[in-house]
């Protein structure tokens, strides 16, 4: 020490394992030593599920990646969304329960009256019926019926009503063509992401995206441990015409501009709704009753399923029902005054263009009342803009993708690599399916120079065409 230097006060300080140093309040800490946040670890770049992995059939068609489309660079588009333009129905058709694709054109929508008895004499019977006791949902239902019908061209069903009812509709000017599933699925995604696994088989023929949805499960079974009364309330309160006995289901197309984009969106139909009929007497009305509860269950009826390519056969009937009376049928046990109307039936609705929302109130099957909900589409698109108009960005990002590709490739969500990625892929055009015929092609579409990579290979020996039905578990 220098002389002249004053003496430092020694501190007398005992440590001991339990004591802990906290640095005072007042103390003003360097910056540079203060750990800073660490972003999120992105998520693992895409690359193939391994052989025997649960997500391996998401790869099945696919060759080489092409590039990713994430959440962060989907954003709204420019022009707002809106319904004041109204729709254009392109077609109708009901698939029939038959060994071979058959659909009826133009079909007929299932006659319903919530306050009424039908039976396949007497559609129109107005004799209150509540409370009944239904089944619950037994067996097995299709997510796509259109894709079991037809799993080689799924919108063959769609095409084949549209040539006979309006064989000289052009589609140059339609941007997008997909299931009302699949829009609602992205309309998900492009909010928080989605947690379901699905692939997209995207093909652009001149200007128009065709975009195939599939899960890997398009059969599920009803659950024992969470037993539902949706389809059981359909069938218990529907009944097709005397003709129309063997339908399967109804399904229609329509047309309408979504933003900058017009989009034809193919979805089914549960019923058509009309609240006013006659009333009959008392014994006509326990006669009908009687014979009405004998059929009811919540046994769905599958159909056949059809595993060949074979062209869809058509058989002309119906009438078809006025727009207006289009009408989405759900069942609840909770009053509707504490829950409100579901997400999904609001989008159903929207994407689908239906005005009528029934819901069948019950207590474990023990249906009580129902409530007829009109929706209102200008009012709920309005509050939903952004992520409406996501959708339309994300539409020109997939089509811009896929031309740059070869005007066919695959976009996949798989979760378990993010949740808010989706990737796309060349596929291996073998086995891939052309999502039109080339007679609907030339039928619906002006022939353009840049549209010759319309056609795809097609296999020509047992083993390829086992060799597309991809991994055990699979239906295509």
């Amino acid at each position: 020490m220098e002389a002249g230097t004053p003496p430092i006060a020694s501190l007398d300080i005992k440590l001991d394992a339990n004591t802990v140093l906290e640095p005072d309040e007042n103390d003003d800490l360097d910056p540079a030593l203060e750990e800073p946040e660490l972003p999120p670890p992105p998520p693992p770049p895409p690359a193939k599920a391994p052989k025997g992995s649960p997500l391996e059939w998401l790869y099945f068609p696919t060759r080489g990646l092409a590039g990713t489309i994430t959440l962060d660079e989907i954003l709204p588009s420019t022009v707002p969304i809106t319904t004041t333009g109204g729709f254009e129905t392109l077609c109708s058709y009901n698939w029939v329960d038959t060994k071979d694709p058959t659909i009826i054109v133009p079909g007929k929508w299932i006659q319903v009256n919530l306050t009424d008895i039908y039976t396949p004499e007497s559609p129109h019977v107005s004799s209150p019926v509540f409370p009944v006791r239904l089944k619950r949902d037994i067996g097995y239902t299709f997510c796509d019926l259109n894709r079991a019908k037809a799993p080689r061209q799924p919108f063959k069903g769609l095409f084949t009503a549209l040539a006979v009812m309006s064989p000289n509709t052009k589609l140059d000017d339609v941007d997008v063509i997909l299931t009302r599933g699949a829009f609602q699925t992205l309309h998900k995604f492009v909010k928080s992401g989605c947690s379901t696994a699905f692939i997209l088989q995207m093909n652009v023929i001149n200007k128009t995206l065709i975009l195939t949805y599939r899960e890997e499960k398009n059969k599920r079974a009803s659950s024992r441990k969470s037993p539902s009364w949706g389809h059981a309330f359909e069938e218990g309160f529907t009944a097709y015409d005397d003709d129309l006995k063997e339908s399967l289901a109804h399904h229609r197309a329509i047309k309408y501009q979504f933003g900058s984009l017009k989009v034809a969106v193919l979805h089914e139909v549960d019923a058509s709704y009309s609240a006013s009929f006659g009333s009959p007497g008392l014994v006509e009305y326990a006669e009908r009753k009687a014979k009405y509860l004998e059929k009811r269950s919540g046994a769905t009826n599958l159909g056949h399923l059809v595993q060949s390519n074979q062209d869809v056969a058509v058989r002309r009937f119906g009438t078809g029902t006025a727009a207006e009376n289009v009408a989405e049928m759900k069942a609840t046990q909770k009053p509707l005054a504490l829950t409100g109307v579901p997400n999904e039936a609001k989008t159903q609705c929207w994407f689908g263009r239906t005005g009528t929302l029934i819901f069948g109130i019950h207590e474990n099957g023990i249906f009580k009342k129902h409530s007829v909900k009109q929706f209102e589409f200008e009012p709920w698109c309005q509050n939903a803009q952004e992520p409406l108009q996501k959708v339309v960005s994300l539409f020109e990002k997939f089509r811009e993708q896929t031309r740059r590709i070869g005007n066919c490739g695959v976009a996949i969500l798989n979760p378990k690599s993010s949740r808010t990625r989706l990737e796309i892929w060349t596929p291996i055009r073998a086995l891939v399916f052309k999502p039109v015929s080339p007679d609907s092609f030339y039928r619906h579409w002006t022939f353009q120079n840049d549209s010759t990579n319309y056609g795809f290979a097609q296999p020509k020996d047992r083993r390829r065409k086992q060799e597309l039905r991809g991994p055990a578990g699979i239906i295509r």
